[in-house]
């Protein structure tokens, strides 16, 4: 269902993967002083030429959004200009409250994006990555197999009633609930490859990943970002994170232990988009 999701969401995307990974491997050819000249060149060409989509009208659509990626990605230095100057701007106003979050957020932000300075961020394809990171089915999916897990892991003790026979035993507390925190941290990172690994194999076979060892404001959705990673480095912390929080929640509903099981769904349901969405804040800054 996942992969059908995933197939679904590639089908419904404006250009054709096989067109995107085709016109950049042929931009990522040309020496980056020379790519918007060579753009401009295949506009130029277009009426004749429809040579990646066989469509005029997707073709003069795709190079538009070529030449979009290709001046963000050149203003990039702007970009960081731009927000010290507003920074300074919102510190400097005469009526500015000091304890505001706004004020203080203002304060520290251009420390944080002082050390993006200096980074080379470059022109490539970015539908793969966004691909293997927009997961919110997959995320579902996770939730429906960790409380599936968490079921077998505790009520098929209880419908036979082993669970008071195996609590009277010397190593019947902690060690059973040790060994199957182990146990579903075992099912959780098998789920996680899987799944998200699932993802990320589509995503680089369809459009591919680009240059891994570029910065991730390279990508499109991460240009604003205010973490010094390359886009090797963000998919791997990605799947950590992903990986650690499916953890604590198996986790946590294990030691629920039956009789608070069900209430406890709505929090893990609650903590894994929690999680989730302050991932996604931190990201995509």
């Amino acid at each position: 269902m996942n992969i059908w999701t995933v197939f679904q969401t590639i089908k419904n995307q404006q250009f054709r993967p096989e067109s995107v990974k085709a016109v950049y491997q042929d931009l990522s050819a040309v020496p980056q002083e020379e790519q918007a000249k060579w753009i401009q060149n295949k506009k130029e060409k277009i009426g004749t030429e429809p040579s990646y989509t066989g469509n005029l009208i997707l073709e003069k659509e795709l190079f538009a959004e070529l030449t979009k990626n290709l001046q963000q990605t050149q203003n990039y230095d702007l970009y960081l200009e731009e927000i010290e100057q507003k920074a300074e701007q919102m510190t400097s106003v005469i009526f500015s409250d000091d304890r505001s979050y706004a004020y203080r957020s203002a304060q520290k932000t251009p420390a944080v994006f002082k050390k993006l300075q200096g980074i080379h961020v470059t022109t490539d394809v970015s539908e793969g990555v966004i691909l293997a990171t927009r997961s919110e089915f997959t995320d579902f999916c996770m939730f429906l197999i960790i409380i599936a897990a968490v079921y077998f892991l505790i009520f098929e003790e209880r419908k036979f009633k082993l669970y008071a026979l195996l609590k009277s035993t010397y190593r019947g507390r902690q060690s059973v609930i040790r060994a199957k925190v182990f146990s579903g941290a075992g099912i959780v990172l098998f789920c996680v490859l899987v799944f998200y690994g699932g993802n990320y194999l589509i995503g680089c076979c369809k459009y591919g990943f680009g240059d891994p060892a570029r910065s991730v404001q390279s990508v499109t959705i991460l240009y604003e970002s205010p973490f010094r990673l390359s886009v090797l480095e963000y998919l791997v912390l990605y799947l950590v994170l992903k990986f650690i929080v499916c953890y604590s929640v198996a986790g946590n509903a294990v030691r629920a232990e039956g009789e608070r099981f069900c209430r406890f769904t709505g929090c893990c349901f609650f903590k894994i988009y929690k999680y989730h969405g302050i991932y996604k804040s931190i990201s995509c800054l």
